[in-house]
């Protein structure tokens, strides 16, 4: 009899994450029985080739999933695409910038020149502190505080003429759409993975030793996601599992999940059009709303003492929680756009964030809630379990080899970030 990992790797929509997971079972499992971490050439048994065969065709499978949720990406970036203010088209027939990148410190610099000069067109409407967040992030010198910016990206910008107006109707500033850099990528997939196995300790503790733990929000979401694929969880309806902790590796594919591989973003004026562009999008008035729609799944939430699982539409709201602004950056509001129909294969989501300018300024280099140096902090953390935790960073240091050896084939600089022109029939004709 299968078990329900078997079930939800072999019948269920796959994503990146779930192929990875798949690769690395073998290691997960070994893990959880004995303590030790074994190394992907010996889950193959140091056989080269066979190995080598599956990190191909998982890199296949992983570009292929790519190549089809490119027109999902699109389509989530022309969902507002009218909010990007279009004036005096060139004589090219431009309407708007695009900036590519590669690099973060190119992305960086490009991106403080253009906050400058909405700070210098918007004197009266943008708040005061936030153009003193913008001096502050233009006046940081990563080389003297030591901070690498030579990290990959794949990632773009797009804007229109750069006006900063007192109209009422919602203005995007920049518009950021990315492929998460596959390097990146297995680190967090192995780190998550890696916090799986530390939660798990903790949830089990925190199950036998109190009649109403407080759980961390990363096992609270797990949990939720673990119940809406109906795996056994604690706080179940109609079934005595407080005191169960769920199967641990079923935890830990849940908890490696990477969603945000396909992501936008839009950077309106103020955070009050943040919740107007977040309310547009869950009711549905937006272009293609018809085949597009909302993430929802299920929360697990406490009320008057009571866990329960409850349905609803997941959106990671940073700025309302007012969690992780200064320590973790990521001063926002973000959700996922799905396809309403899905093909059987793949399953695709695009991580859809919307930032007011100044909470996007925050997340800046050199802003108190930096990202990028959050991302640092998580690193040191990794290393810090050397000595805290060294079973632990063996795993991780297992997980990033075997996930990058099947990454390192995925060619991400070849997709374009934004949707090209749409032809019409006169343009075909034409050609």
């Amino acid at each position: 009899m299968p078990s329900s990992v078997d079930e939800l790797l072999t019948d269920h929509p796959t994503n990146p994450s779930w192929l990875l997971f798949g690769h690395v079972r073998p290691i997960v499992e070994m893990y959880i029985k004995t303590g030790k971490a074994i190394s992907i050439d010996e889950v193959f048994q140091n056989n080269s080739q066979k190995r080598q065969e599956q990190e191909e065709a998982l890199a296949a499978t992983i570009s292929e999933w790519i190549e089809g949720g490119l027109p999902h990406l699109w389509a989530a970036e022309n969902m507002f695409a009218s909010f990007i203010r279009r004036a005096n088209v060139r004589e090219d027939g431009k309407e708007i910038d695009l900036h590519q990148f590669d690099v973060y410190s190119t992305y960086h610099k490009s991106f403080v020149g253009h906050a400058d000069r909405i700070k210098k067109k918007s004197k009266g409407i943008i708040a005061p502190e936030t153009e003193a967040l913008i001096d502050k992030i233009k006046a940081y010198d990563p080389r003297e505080n030591k901070l690498d910016l030579n990290r990959e990206v794949h990632l773009a910008f797009k804007h229109g003429k750069l006006i900063v107006s007192r109209e009422e109707h919602p203005q995007v500033l920049l518009q950021i759409g990315r492929i998460k850099e596959q390097g990146r990528m297995g680190k967090k997939f192995s780190r998550y993975l890696c916090n799986a196995m530390i939660e798990y300790e903790e949830l089990n503790k925190a199950l036998k030793e109190s009649e109403n733990p407080e759980l961390r929000r990363r096992i609270v979401e797990t949990l939720g996601a673990m119940h809406a694929y109906k795996l056994q969880t604690p706080f179940a309806e109609q079934e005595d599992l407080r005191t169960r902790v769920p199967n641990p590796v079923e935890y830990a594919l849940m908890r490696a999940r990477v969603s945000d591989v396909l992501g936008t973003a839009l950077v309106v004026r103020e955070r009050k059009e943040v919740y107007s562009v977040l309310k547009r999008l869950i009711n549905g008035r937006f272009e293609r709303n018809w085949e597009y729609g909302v993430l929802s799944g299920k929360r697990l939430q406490k009320e008057r003492g009571k866990w329960e699982y409850v349905d609803a539409l997941i959106i990671d709201d940073h700025i309302m929680r007012g969690e992780n602004v200064l320590a973790a950056g990521n001063n926002n509001i973000y959700t996922y756009v799905v396809p309403k129909e899905t093909s059987g294969r793949f399953n695709w989501r695009v991580d859809f964030g919307i930032y007011g300018f100044s909470d996007f300024c925050m997340d800046a280099v050199g802003a108190p809630g930096s990202h990028l140096m959050y991302e640092a902090k998580q690193e040191k953390e990794v290393e810090e379990w050397k000595i805290t935790k060294p079973g632990v960073y063996k795993l991780y240091q297992s997980m990033v080899n075997a996930v990058g050896a099947v990454l390192e084939r995925v060619d991400i600089r070849k997709y374009a970030l934004f949707k090209p022109e749409r032809k019409t029939g006169i343009d075909s004709k034409a050609k």
